[in-house]
């Protein structure tokens, strides 16, 4: 929310390095994140699909209809489904397991 946004911009340059844009795009992230919007730079809404998709760790499941992206919407519905997101991914070790099963299954989803 709007205290987050506040702590961005007091850490930027301290605590971590952010051009102009970048922290713009990251006061809106925060300053909106709860407000339930949907349209905004693909970077805002991939921060705003992320915070809303961790939702679950309290019990709630977000509804499509909350959620920016279309691979955002793709996770929600595969896990109401009960398909899972473990899937493999490549990489140059070869295929592994999935640790983090909903970034790569943005992958698939954009595929």
């Amino acid at each position: 929310g709007k205290r987050g946004a506040e702590l961005a911009l007091k850490l930027q340059g301290r605590m971590f390095e952010a051009s102009a844009e970048e922290m713009n795009l990251l006061v809106e992230a925060c300053t909106g994140h709860s407000d339930g919007h949907t349209e905004a730079d693909i970077t805002v809404q991939t921060c705003w699909d992320a915070d809303r998709l961790d939702l679950g760790r309290v019990g709630i499941r977000p509804h499509p209809k909350y959620l920016c992206t279309a691979v955002a919407k793709g996770v929600v519905v595969l896990k109401a489904t009960g398909l899972g997101l473990g899937v493999l991914i490549t990489s140059d070790r070869g295929m592994r397991k999935s640790e983090s099963p909903i970034l790569t299954n943005v992958n698939r989803l954009s595929r």
